[in-house]
């Protein structure tokens, strides 16, 4: 899960060429997921009107902003941060993990890792070098 906060107006101005002075804050939040929690997200997001309760809860289960370094004694969740998760409990998602199969780790191997191998294949003939052994 990743998550993107950036100011909106700030970046379009900037690609726009504007003057950044002139910019206004519109911040934004973005929350990106893959694959099976993708999926898991979709269907939690499909059964409510309300998507604030979800997103702030898996945004306060990954992430938490303390006053000073958490170890240190006496630290606490800073305001700022617990104005911004607005006390939502922390949510999850929970994922069952599938056992690992042969099909699996090929296509893994086939959409992840071939790209590079060619790539890395490629190099070793314009440089006359056999990269892929050396891995291999």
């Amino acid at each position: 899960m990743h998550f993107c906060f950036y100011q909106k107006d700030y970046e379009q101005r900037r690609k726009k060429g504007i003057a950044l002075d002139e910019a206004s804050i519109i911040n934004r939040y973005e929350l990106r997921t893959r694959h099976e929690k993708a999926q898991e997200l979709a269907r939690k997001l499909i059964k409510t009107d309300n998507f604030e309760p979800i997103i702030f809860g898996l945004i306060n289960h990954a992430i938490c902003f303390y006053d000073r370094p958490p170890e240190k004694p006496q630290a606490k969740i800073d305001q700022n941060w617990t104005n911004f998760v607005n006390n939502h409990e922390e949510i999850s998602l929970s994922l069952k993990a599938d056992p690992m199969t042969l099909e699996k780790s090929f296509n893994w191997i086939l959409n992840n890792v071939a790209p590079s191998l060619k790539l890395i294949k490629e190099f070793g003939n314009v440089y006359h070098v056999n990269l892929l052994e050396l891995i291999l």
